[in-house]
């Protein structure tokens, strides 16, 4: 999926990641009520097909007594939300949410200045050369 930020910048939906919670909660509820067990990337593409900004995919860690899931990106109503869901021991989960973009506009893929498979692939291709290059 894809969206118009400006003229000369757009949003594309890339990877999708499994959110990895605890048995007892095993889907994260959205703002609009929507619950989910995975997340997509995201990326701000400029329409000579630069990468811009990458919104990752889901992050799941632990601290104590309590499981953290950051970077859930997600497009409701026209805007780009980043959740962080918190789940402690004896607590209900508590959901924190940032809007990252407004006033997106839905757009074909065939419309798209540039192919946002290749932008995509060639961005993984290039931080897993630059992780090998750091061994």
């Amino acid at each position: 999926m894809s969206w118009h930020i400006s003229e000369e910048e757009f949003l594309v939906s890339g990877r999708s990641y499994p959110i990895y919670l605890s048995l007892s909660t095993n889907r994260v509820a959205l703002p609009d009520g929507t619950l989910i067990n995975a997340a997509n990337e995201y990326f701000r593409v400029s329409a000579d097909g630069d990468i811009l900004e990458w919104y990752r995919g889901p992050f799941t860690s632990t601290l104590e007594e309590c499981l953290y899931v950051s970077n859930i990106h997600c497009v409701l109503q026209l805007s780009l939300y980043k959740i962080d869901w918190t789940e402690c021991y004896g607590r209900a989960p508590a959901r924190q949410k940032q809007v990252c973009l407004r006033d997106l506009e839905p757009i074909v893929e065939d419309m798209l200045p540039f192919n946002p498979v290749r932008v995509i692939q060639e961005f993984h291709q290039r931080r897993a050369q630059d992780s090998k290059g750091n061994e």
